[in-house]
């Protein structure tokens, strides 16, 4: 009934408390649902944010982003 999509999503390694899936090469989404900072790398061009980001690929607890990988 469904094809596959051209670009699935997938996860990818991450630390604990936090969860990182992309879409093939395009997006990415993080989300860090413990209570302190974790560093992930930058992965690159920050779409919505669900709070400040200090940079350097610092995501603060409780906080979600979504980058654009190819820089879109």
């Amino acid at each position: 009934m469904f094809e596959d999509p051209p670009h699935p999503f997938g996860r990818l390694d991450s630390p604990e408390g936090t969860l990182v899936f992309g879409r093939g090469d395009a997006l990415v989404c993080a989300v860090n649902s413990g209570a302190e900072p974790v560093r992930l790398p930058e992965y690159g061009a920050v779409l919505p944010a669900g709070g400040a980001l200090p940079g350097g690929g610092i995501l603060p607890g409780d906080t979600a982003v979504w980058y654009a990988v190819d820089g879109r």
